[in-house]
């Protein structure tokens, strides 16, 4: 359905994440057509729980990433696993107010919700140990 819209711009749908848009123009001199794909997307949101601070090995660390992209089967509870490298989480070292090194960068799994939600969710903790994995 296409919908007027103010100064030329209309409205088409309904359109959802992971739909292909093709736009075509066909030109009468030459004779020939134009097409151009665009892939239908939702910019996704990533919060973290607790913000802004965390206490070092007293806190649990959750992840939430929203992005119906991701849902790619609506029957599926999907996972972006730490091989997607999709999502991570990177420790720097600051002084005074200046990031300073890069100490560590881990890939955090995360997992949706429910199947066809869209949310996923992953946690982790801190810990001031060399011998800590993620």
């Amino acid at each position: 359905t296409l919908t007027a819209g103010v100064m030329g711009a209309s409205t088409f749908g309904p359109v959802v994440p992971g739909d292909l848009l093709t736009v075509t123009y066909h030109d009468p001199m030459p004779l020939n057509g134009i097409s151009m794909v665009l892939p239908i997307f939702e910019r996704g949101v990533i919060t973290t729980s607790p913000s802004p601070w965390v206490e070092i090995g007293a806190e649990i660390v959750t992840v939430t990433v929203v992005d119906a992209d991701m849902n790619r089967d609506p029957l599926v509870v999907e996972v972006m696993d730490q091989d997607s490298k999709l999502v991570w989480m990177q420790l720097n070292r600051i002084d005074n107010l200046t990031i300073t090194d890069l100490v560590d960068r881990e890939f955090v799994e995360v997992v949706e919700t429910g199947a066809d939600t869209g949310v996923f969710t992953g946690a982790f903790t801190t810990s001031n140990s060399q011998a800590a994995s993620f």
